[in-house]
């Protein structure tokens, strides 16, 4: 090995290293042979010795000079500083990257003055190629400690990070191999349709960015090869492989091998089958990481074959789904399958009535809304789901008829479920295939007594629900109302959609912790046939966690049932990929919040003073400020640190509601001026970063002699 231990079973970890043991390590590394290295250029190192090799071979390729007087300092312990700089003249040495890109986390390190002249070059080229990282922060400043000693654990540490800074370049996966071939053999072959030249194009960039061949790709009309991998319903099938296409959902797929052939394809004719099944190798076999647009991981491997019989098919757990925050990445594998008319809140297009709430039992309207449905299906008879949804309004029609119709069926939900009901009804003769889509929102969330036709389909809306608590929480007095809801819908229609919420749309940076809800909400109501969801949230850049609620939500649209392990783990492989060596300060900013958020209720407009008691934020606001402070000064370039600020705005925020009320109302004057220092402050930050105030960001209504909670969009 590379590091030997200080006996047969010992390592001893805390023990610290000599220059000696460091450099003979570093020899090992770059698998020298050191027996033409005789003699010694050092007055201390003793010819013959078990170092004396690596010493002089450092000193003749110009890694080294020692430490001066013609001394090498065999038996003094390395520091941080020097192993930086050894490291550093060996990429210079033999030609590895050593160029410094920037002196970003140097710039912003707290004991720079402590570092010696000679080692300033390797300090910069080391941090801005990860190759070390601080001892803690000083604030938001990394402390380096370049004269400390390093423990043998520490060197161990720097040298696997060497190793990987060596390997950069090199592609992750050693060796990709189908059935024992090299990967470099085969042909991508792909049905002659878009979807299936789509999958083609997306594997073909993930191969080369992951084991660094290009393949080529051509369609099935090209001659039958003896290494090829097939996308989608190719005329290869059925003589050299076939797929299974029974599946019932438009987006599940197959992966299989045969012999020399890999066959990836929807289970469901086409549609984007193939691509998602593309993408799921990737992720599970290439040891991709999708986590925004732009940010992607791939995970180093020594080997990865497909073994002949491989088999694997998967398939969303909700049909229907929708992620709407900003950043969502192609390869979430989101989607809306159905050929679709309309929008929410159509009501007004359906019925010909604007202005007014339209009376839902009047046989006129009744026969204008068929006329219109009926219209949009005679233009295109392929449409799977059409719009037929009340308005984004309290209000409903309280003339006699109706009132009866709401008595009757027990709710107020009952013209327009009842409208949608008819019309379905009426087109399921000619148009079989297509469903009418409604929604339960505000008033018409309670569930009718009447079972509704096959081919309705209801968005159940939470807006009015506690985004704090699980909403199947019988203890929780905002969700007892879902369970009762949901479960009755479950009894009157055969198909359910959840149209659920994940941002706070009035104060979009005041803290909303309710990522531990997420996966208990999901497996709760895909256990009651809900197969469907659309998450509601914010577009732009959010100044929260917009972007990790957008990654776990479509992890577990596609997974609702997923383990709490393995979701957890979802989360820790999302911070670790967007805001790097600092991400384990947030998440413990992340679950000390939840945790601080449980007692209270609080709903998707809610004031950020119901959130978390401010007696809760003064406590662990000095906790919370060092945790912010650490992830900054942990971010590996400029980058990095945009995203940590960014987020941090959500925690600033909370923690000037709650220094509002203590600071500026208070008697102390000194502690008014900081305060209101601090706000101003925080409001130049928000500008400089263009983070989106509030569902309607149309300019903002500061002053910092108001409360936080009063600085809405004007």
């Amino acid at each position: 090995g590379i590091f030997t231990g200080t006996s047969k079973n010992e390592f001893s970890p805390k023990k610290g290293m000599s220059r000696a043991m460091f450099v003979t390590t570093l020899a090992r590394l770059y698998e020298v042979d050191t027996s033409s290295y005789t003699g010694t250029s050092f007055d201390d190192v003793e010819a013959g010795s078990w170092y004396a090799p690596s010493v002089e071979w450092a000193y003749k390729n110009g890694i080294t000079d020692g430490i001066g007087g013609g001394k090498f300092g065999v038996t003094n312990t390395i520091t941080r500083q020097q192993m930086v700089a050894l490291f550093y003249k060996s990429a210079v040495a033999f030609g590895e990257s050593a160029d410094i890109p920037d002196d970003f986390k140097y710039s912003r390190s707290a004991d720079t003055a402590e570092i010696a002249d000679w080692a300033i070059d390797g300090m910069k080229w080391a941090l801005a190629n990860g190759v070390i990282s601080g001892t803690g922060n000083e604030g938001t400043s990394l402390i380096l400690s370049p004269k400390n000693t390093a423990t043998r654990a520490q060197a161990a540490q720097l040298i696997l990070n060497f190793i990987n800074f060596r390997q950069a370049d090199e592609p992750k996966i050693a060796s990709l191999t189908i059935n024992g071939n090299p990967i470099d053999k085969y042909t991508v072959i792909y049905a002659d349709n878009k979807e299936s030249k789509k999958a083609a194009k997306a594997l073909v960039d993930y191969v080369e960015r992951s084991a660094g061949v290009s393949l080529p790709m051509a369609t099935d009309a090209s001659d039958i090869g003896e290494y090829e991998i097939l996308i989608g319903k190719t005329n290869r099938e059925p003589s050299l492989i076939r797929a299974e296409r029974d599946g019932e959902d438009k987006c599940s797929f197959e992966i299989r091998v045969k012999g020399n052939y890999l066959l990836i394809a929807g289970k469901y004719e086409e549609y984007e089958g193939s691509y998602f099944g593309v993408v799921g190798l990737a992720k599970d076999l290439l040891g991709f990481g999708f986590y925004t647009d732009y940010i992607t991981t791939i995970e180093k491997q020594d080997s990865v074959d497909i073994p002949d019989g491989y088999f694997f098919e998967d398939g969303p757990g909700f049909e229907n789904r929708v992620v709407y925050w900003s950043g969502v990445p192609d390869e979430s594998r989101n989607g809306e399958p159905f050929k679709k008319k309309g929008r929410e809140h159509n009501l007004p297009d359906i019925t010909g009535v604007s202005g007014v709430e339209p009376c839902l039992t009047d046989p006129e309207i009744i026969a204008h809304s068929i006329e219109t449905v009926r219209g949009y299906l005679e233009k295109d008879p392929e449409t799977e789901l059409v719009w037929v949804c009340m308005n984004d309004s309290p209000e409903y029609c309280r003339c006699d008829r109706c009132m009866e119709v709401y008595r009757k069926e027990g709710s107020r939900s009952a013209t327009i479920m009842l409208l949608c009901d008819t019309i379905a009804k009426d087109i399921k003769v000619d148009y079989p295939n297509c469903s009418i889509l409604t929604a339960a929102y505000l008033h018409t969330t309670q569930p009718i007594n009447s079972k509704l036709d096959d081919n309705v389909v209801i968005y159940y809306c939470a807006i009015e629900n506690c985004a704090s608590h699980d909403y199947n929480d019988p203890t929780c007095p905002l969700n007892a109302s879902l369970i009762k809801n949901l479960t009755g819908w479950n009894k009157v229609c055969k198909k359910i959609w959840f149209w659920d919420y994940s941002a706070n749309f009035t104060y979009s940076f005041a803290a909303s912790p309710m990522l531990e809800s997420f996966r208990d909400n999901r497996e709760w109501y895909y256990s009651l046939g809900v197969r469907g969801e659309f998450n509601n949230a914010i577009m732009g850049r959010n100044g929260e966690f917009g972007a990790l609620k957008a990654y776990v939500l479509g992890v577990l649209q596609w997974d609702p049932t997923m383990p709490d392990e393995e979701y957890q783990a979802e989360i820790d492989a999302f911070l670790e990929a967007y805001y790097g060596a600092g991400w384990e300060y947030i998440r413990k900013y992340i679950d000390m919040t939840e945790l601080l958020s449980e007692k209270n209720h609080f709903g998707y407009h809610a004031s950020p003073d119901s959130v978390i008691d401010y007696e809760d934020i003064l406590l662990y606001m000095d906790d919370f400020e060092s945790y912010w402070d650490a992830a900054e000064a942990y971010a590996a370039d400029a980058d990095e640190l945009n995203r940590v600020q960014k987020s941090r705005v959500s925690w600033t925020y909370t923690m000037l509601t709650a220094l509002y009320t203590r600071d500026y109302c208070g008697d102390d004057p000194a502690a008014k001026d900081a305060y209101v220092e601090l706000a101003n402050q925080f409001y130049d930050n928000v500008k400089a970063l263009g983070v989106v105030w509030a569902e309607s960001d149309r300019g903002v209504f500061f002053d910092p002699s108001k409360p936080p909670r009063e600085w809405l969009p004007s």
